[in-house]
């Protein structure tokens, strides 16, 4: 999956499970700036990635897994480890 592919398929599943527009999703878009972003949520983002993209993140990256930005990085870290 290339790098285009990677963005808008993290901006798809924080969008549809957060409820909010897809360009409301930057770079710096966090748990923090969004009140939909709860740990019931968080769950659901993470195995929703782990699912598209076939990775398993560890207990650490869970829980600092929250902004698009940390969770982009960790998925192209993951996927070019797997190449």
């Amino acid at each position: 999956m290339n790098p285009p592919d990677v963005r808008s398929t993290i901006i798809d599943v924080l969008s549809v499970t957060l409820r909010v527009p897809a360009n409301r999703i930057s770079d710096d878009f966090s748990s923090a700036q969004c009140k939909t972003w709860d740990s019931v949520k968080h769950l659901m983002i993470m195995l929703a990635i782990e699912e598209k993209f076939s990775i398993v993140f560890d207990e650490k990256e869970l829980s600092d897994l929250t902004t698009f930005a940390g969770i982009a990085g960790a998925v192209r870290a993951h996927l070019t480890r797997r190449q």
